[in-house]
């Protein structure tokens, strides 16, 4: 069995692939993908473009195709 795991910075991670910043939407939309494909199980991070303490209204729907 191949290994993918890799090590950046001193953080082991299970697999090299990551989400692009900003691109993986809001839980409901990353709930349908996973449904569909699974493909969460095969990323090592997930990578979020921002975090704030107050909501911010974000762009419309479909953010992911």
């Amino acid at each position: 069995m191949n290994q993918l795991s890799v090590k950046i910075s001193g953080l082991e991670l299970s697999s090299p692939l990551v989400t692009a910043s900003g691109t993986s939407g809001h839980s409901d939309e990353i709930k349908r993908i996973q449904k569909k494909s699974g493909v969460l199980s095969s990323l090592g991070a997930f990578v979020t473009k921002g975090v704030t303490l107050r909501p911010e209204k974000g762009n419309p729907e479909p953010r992911i195709v």
